[in-house]
Parts: C-alpha cells; structure tokens; sequence
C-alpha cells in the first residue's frame, strides 16, 4: 500500500501482518531480516507516525512492536558507529568528521549532542519520538529490550509464527559497559529523560 507521499508498508508487514517501528542501534537490522525482509545497507528509520497515515486501518489491525534499548548504551553506540564513518554514506562521512573535533565521548556529550547537526539526526533522536505520542503513550502491542534482545525477538516471532533462523550480526547485539563521568551522565539523563521514563530505564 502506497500514499501520495510515497510512503509503503514494507513486503514483510503485510506477509506476517506485523508492523516494526525501528529505531537506530537498536538491532533493527536484525529483526527486519528475521521477519523476512531483504538486506539493505542504507535502511530508512520511519516513526509510528509514518505507517500510521500510510493507511489507518491496517495500522490498527497489524500487530506493532518496537525494541528499545538503555539510552546512555544507545547513545555510545551511536557515537562509536559514526566515528566509524556509519553506513559509509556521504552525510555519515560528513557527520562523522565533525564527530572527530571531540576526542572523547564525554566531549562529545558535554558540547556536541545538543548542537542541531547531532541532535536532529536520528542516531542521536530520543526512541519515545518513535513509538511514543505527545501524551507519552507507548503505541506499541509489544516493547521488548535490547538487553534481552534474542529472548525478546524469540517472543514476537512466535507470536507471529515465523521460524527463528540465524540471527545476522549477532555479534553486535551485545550491552557494553560504558565508562564515563557524572557530568557527562546526569546531561544524559536530561537529554534523553522521556526515554528513561517511558521505558523505566534507570
């Protein structure tokens, strides 16, 4: 189902009537290929929003699921991925150049994540803009985590009856420890409060 926009419901939805809302470092690349969709290098992160006005209805009738992760995890991993130039695109390799004037990642929370460059890229977008309403209602059936990602994934394709197969990247689906300061923390918490409190993330 195409809008006027250009908008679709990926091939994958309409098959296991399903919608999954992605949200960048998240493993999406992984629960896109476990419900059967193709590889694509450059993946496209589309809000509730999105699929909502494509077509109302099935948006509704659709089992919608989303996984989130710890934001101060999400956000190191965002910040590792692009001093890694991204997904190698020219706006990755550009972002990821301004990216190196902070040295460290406490540099760059304490003075880059609030310049506009960062924040309105949606690495760095808070994951309640993506599954969340203004009234901070959750418009998910189901929210699993990242922290119990192979568990929680094992769950929603049972739900929809879809053999697991071998998960793509799995090596990447793991919580690292981040070490960094107070300072850089509580700017964290403030940055990214929605999520800490529509997701009880402590």
């Amino acid at each position: 189902m195409r809008d006027k926009a250009g908008g679709e419901f990926r091939r994958c939805f309409n098959k296991n009537k399903c919608i999954f809302v992605g949200v960048p470092r998240v493993g999406s690349e992984s629960i896109f290929l476990a419900l059967g969709d193709e590889y694509i290098k450059k993946r496209e992160y589309h809000d509730y929003r999105f699929y909502q006005k494509i077509d109302p209805s099935r948006f509704d009738q659709y089992f919608k699921f989303a996984f989130v992760r710890h934001p101060l995890d999400r956000l190191f991993s965002a910040y590792q991925y692009l001093r890694h130039s991204g997904d190698h695109s020219q706006s990755h390799k550009a972002l990821s150049e301004e990216l190196r004037q902070y040295p460290t990642f406490d540099a760059f929370v304490l003075n880059g994540l609030t310049e506009e460059k960062f924040k309105s890229h949606s690495l760095f977008t808070p994951q309640s803009h993506f599954i969340v309403d203004d009234n901070d209602r959750v418009i998910m059936d189901y929210v699993g985590r990242f922290e119990n990602f192979e568990e929680n994934l094992s769950h929603v394709l049972s739900h929809l009856g879809i053999k697991q197969g071998r998960m793509h990247n799995k090596r990447w689906l793991t919580s690292r420890s981040v070490k960094c300061d107070e300072s850089t923390v509580n700017i964290i918490r403030k940055h990214y409060s929605r999520d800490f409190d529509n997701f009880n993330y402590e």
